[in-house]
């Protein structure tokens, strides 16, 4: 992955910030030396040590405002390079070779702060530069001060190499909090594509076992009407053909009874409808309530015994029910595979996937209750 791309966000904020840090200390300790450049100058020179460090003070308060941009970068490379070779007019003899240096701390605060603005190749160049500068000022202004300029060249040198090393660590750091980010957020794109594809397969396969395979079992079952049998294999046919498409002027909401009033005249069974007038509630949850209804009839046309049902629709509170219930014969709801369609997937699965509820009660000899129900938005 390339640097800059969306998968290094962590990075991004972290150099950004470790960068203003960087910034903002360098401010401060300019801030303070101040007020130390004019003592440490010689007496003719005071106002102008007073007024380069002044300057510098300034400078720096302008890159916190604009941020370590690449032309303010530049800019206080070539000013400190300046200041550094400028030392025997702003610093008195006795203190060249000191670590009071004004000169030498800003050298070294500015150094440490450099590693976070410049790449590697002008890191180190920028390093090399300024550092010998300073020495260079350092042995013009006061050639005896040269063992201990060496010293404090060498402090700052290190100094420098430690800031790099920090960079280096909070960046790794960064990066390796971008990569498990990166691979978490593939982990759950794969993750959702694959629920996905299993969710659209149950619906398939769901909708498969409702319309042709259901018919077909009717067709193999004596006494269902021929005319029955060739109507509901034209319905299935269009559902099929319709499958995963969704009209573009569907409504998001539509009424429920009418939907419900078509599946009882489809079925093969007399059910009976109790319903308000008008049941509106959203598009998606309204197909499945009558899918599922229209499974819940079939069922009881193919296993229960009896050619009656009662289908009981209410709308309380926002809170959607429907109970199609059948006195036959019944059966054992936990005895049922798992992997039934008819009522696992058809009518359980096929509710939970609009955040509905699909529940079925039944005993041996008592009759079966299907109980769809969506608690509203």
């Amino acid at each position: 992955m390339k640097r800059g791309d969306s998968g290094d966000v962590t990075e991004q904020e972290v150099l950004r910030r470790g960068r203003r840090y960087a910034t903002v200390v360098r401010a401060a300790v300019l801030t303070c030396v101040t007020p130390v450049a004019a003592h440490q100058a010689p007496a003719a020179t005071e106002l102008l040590a007073l007024a380069v460090a002044a300057t510098l003070a300034a400078w720096s308060a302008i890159a916190v405002w604009r941020g370590p941009r690449r032309w303010v970068v530049v800019t206080d490379v070539a000013v400190l390079l300046v200041l550094c070779l400028a030392q025997r007019w702003l610093v008195v003899p006795e203190l060249v070779g000191d670590n009071a240096n004004w000169v030498i701390a800003t050298v070294a605060i500015t150094v440490v702060a450099q590693q976070w603005y410049l790449n590697q190749g002008a890191r180190l160049l920028v390093t090399l530069a300024v550092l010998g500068a300073c020495l260079a000022g350092n042995v013009v202004a006061a050639p005896s001060a040269l063992p201990n300029a060496v010293t404090l060249v060498a402090w700052s040198t290190a100094e420098a190499v430690l800031s790099w090393g920090l960079f280096l660590v909070v960046r790794a750091g960064a990066r390796a909090a971008d990569r498990e980010l990166t691979g978490g957020e593939r982990a759950r794109r794969r993750a959702a594509v694959a629920a996905a594809r299993r969710t659209d397969e149950q619906e398939y396969l769901a909708m498969l076992h409702d319309t042709a395979a259901a018919t077909l079992l009717a067709a193999g079952t004596a006494g269902q009407p021929d005319r029955w049998i060739r109507e509901q294999a034209a319905r299935d046919l269009a559902v099929l053909r319709d499958q995963g498409r969704t009209p573009a002027t569907r409504p998001d909401h539509e009424d429920l009874f009418p939907s419900l009033r078509a599946v009882l005249g489809e079925a093969m069974v007399d059910a009976e409808l109790t319903s308000p007038a008008h049941v509106t509630m959203p598009a998606a949850q309204a197909e499945a309530i009558r899918r599922a209804t229209s499974e819940a009839l079939a069922n009881v046309a193919g296993h229960a015994g009896v050619t009656t049902a009662s289908v009981t629709v209410s709308q309380v509170d926002g809170v959607t029910t429907v109970e199609v219930i059948d006195r036959g014969c019944g059966f054992v709801p936990a005895r049922v595979a798992p992997h039934s369609r008819g009522v696992a997937y058809s009518i359980v699965r096929r509710m939970e996937l609009v955040g509905g509820q699909g529940t079925v009660a039944s005993a041996p000899g008592r009759g079966t209750q299907v109980t769809l129900r969506w608690p509203g938005e």
